[in-house]
């Protein structure tokens, strides 16, 4: 370091100010919409939520009437059982032809230093916070969160931060 030429260290501190500059004018926003939509959507790899550790979403509940009288599988049953058969929760099943799927709605929106995450459609509340759902009276969807606050998402984006600016300084 000492045999560089004042020179060279004021370009070295020039191109350290700009990328400095840039990474407080929009990339911050960008690191953290980027890093939140990754943490989202590996709640399907994961199967549950992971604030400070991961909440495994419950489980899809089968139908209360299963057999016939005589002992035999309902046929609606067997059709549960063949539409569900490995399916993971949250997931639609192969026969869902109405479009994207909860994974793939999830965006986020920059607005200013603010970033939001939402989906676009609209059973994604019951499925986050838990309610009724269903035509009717409906039923009480259990919670399986997939978006919120996450101390595991702030670590991991501190992390990148910290990384992205040890690179400029680095160089």
């Amino acid at each position: 370091m000492a045999n560089k030429p004042l020179n060279q260290f004021q370009k070295d501190f020039e191109r350290q100010a700009k990328a400095v500059k840039l990474l407080f004018k929009g990339d911050l926003e960008r690191i953290v919409a980027r890093e939140g939509q990754n943490h989202f959507e590996e709640s399907w790899d994961k199967q549950g939520f992971t604030d400070s550790s991961l909440k495994k979403w419950d489980t899809r509940k089968e139908p209360k009437k299963k057999f016939r009288k005589d002992g035999k599988k309902l046929k609606s049953y067997k059709k549960w059982q063949a539409k569900n058969k490995g399916r993971a929760i949250l997931v639609s099943h192969r026969s869902d032809t109405k479009g994207g799927h909860l994974k793939d709605s999830i965006y986020s929106l920059i607005k200013g230093t603010k970033i939001i995450f939402k989906s676009d459609k609209p059973y994604a509340a019951v499925h986050n916070y838990g309610g009724k759902a269903g035509r009717g009276s409906g039923f009480d969807m259990p919670q399986r969160q997939f978006i919120g606050e996450s101390k595991k998402l702030n670590k991991n984006i501190l992390d990148k931060i910290t990384r992205t600016i040890e690179k400029i300084f680095d160089k």
